[in-house]
């Protein structure tokens, strides 16, 4: 698959549910924490997430689910030793994310009862208390789901989390008045536009396939030569950017 950070130059992800006839199963990713947590202290955790869609190679990707979440511990855990499935974990989501474009923020406030000294990010639910949506009819097998991981923040002050990971909130932005659509399959227009920047356009390698200045009002893009799949087109202009997911049909 391919996606953009939340925040920085890099990501990590995981298989965090893994149907019955999938191999090798489910995966979890943590760490030790700069220092253990303090017993009785309450601590705002936050991760971001995002779905992986269904052009993950070689699976085909079947499945969103809900229940990622952390769980923090007092040992640590690799191959041999797994962590637990035992339907409990500090921090999850009840959510089933389908979003394969935008950053899903899973956040809330834990008190330790442990000198935790170890984070670990996965699913920590077993398949009966996990739920799942097909996201696709399954005929080139794969019974997987997989989630992009980034941004993961613990710290007594939420603020803090919002200042280092870029989370505050942000005034409009005149990228936010700006049309992107396929008017056919061989052209995407951009309407609305400010001139100054530029549009680029990814596959789902992160190839770059189009890389354009940005002009005033309407922009369009000839994509005759681009083959049927998803793509990903930015904007940038004025020190903003956004990035508009694109099928193309043919």
């Amino acid at each position: 698959g391919f996606q953009y950070a939340a925040t920085g130059n890099a990501y990590t992800g995981i298989v965090p549910y893994c149907g019955t006839n999938c191999v090798p199963g489910r995966e979890w990713i943590g760490t030790q924490l700069i220092e253990p947590l303090n017993i009785g202290q309450t601590y705002y955790v936050s991760f971001k997430t995002s779905f992986a869609g269904d052009e993950y190679d070689p699976w085909e990707i079947r499945y969103a689910t809900n229940k990622l979440g952390i769980l923090f511990s007092t040992v640590s855990y690799d191959c041999s030793v797994v962590p637990p499935v035992n339907n409990f974990a500090h921090l999850y989501s009840d959510s089933i994310i389908t979003d394969t474009v935008n950053w899903y923020n899973i956040n809330g406030w834990v008190t330790a009862d442990s000198a935790y000294q170890y984070i670990i990010l996965g699913n920590f639910f077993d398949d009966s208390n996990t739920d799942t949506i097909g996201m696709n009819d399954g005929s080139q097998g794969g019974f997987a789901s997989y989630y992009y991981i980034d941004d993961v923040c613990v710290s007594i002050d939420s603020a803090q989390c919002a200042c280092v990971l870029g989370n505050g909130i942000e005034p409009k932005s005149h990228l936010d008045n700006i049309q992107v659509y396929l008017k056919t399959n061989d052209l995407i227009v951009v309407d609305r536009a400010k001139r100054g920047g530029g549009i680029f356009i990814y596959d789902m390698l992160g190839r770059a396939m189009v890389n354009t200045k940005l002009k005033d009002g309407l922009n369009q893009i000839n994509v005759t030569s681009f083959s049927s799949g998803t793509y990903f087109l930015t904007i940038v202009s004025d020190n903003e950017k956004t990035t508009k997911k694109i099928f193309i049909s043919k």
